[in-house]
């Protein structure tokens, strides 16, 4: 497993943000209004531009629906700790290490290089 990882995955929304969702018309954090006249192609294309995270989701059955889905670079490691149990998050951490769709980029991108284009503060 690597430990030159930064994990984005969070469960709590600040209140501030959530005023401001629900002013822009979403009324529930991840909960969108689909009734508008753009077409499902565009409003498909907004949510790939969202971030993702391996969290609980890099099992060989969800990972690669996940890289098919979101734009390049928008796929971060995320442990769901300390919500999951240690051994959970080895487990999950263990099969994104061991995917053999991404080759070495692809890994250094979702361990930490995503993120600290991201977050450029937590870059060395």
């Amino acid at each position: 497993m690597s430990h030159h990882r930064i994990d984005v995955h969070h469960h709590i929304l600040p209140p501030a943000y959530v005023a401001w969702l629900r002013s822009v018309g979403i009324d529930e954090a991840g909960a969108i209004a689909l009734e508008s006249s753009r077409p499902l192609e565009d409003v498909l294309d907004d949510f790939r531009s969202f971030y993702f995270d391996t969290a609980l989701s890099s099992t060989p059955a969800a990972l690669p629906t996940l890289l098919a889905f979101a734009k390049p670079g928008h796929v971060l490691f995320g442990s769901d700790w300390p919500f999951a149990p240690s051994s959970g998050v080895g487990l999950f951490a263990g099969m994104l290490d061991a995917y053999p769709g991404l080759d070495d980029a692809g890994h250094r991108a979702i361990n930490r290089g995503s993120a600290e284009r991201l977050f450029p503060r937590f870059a060395p």
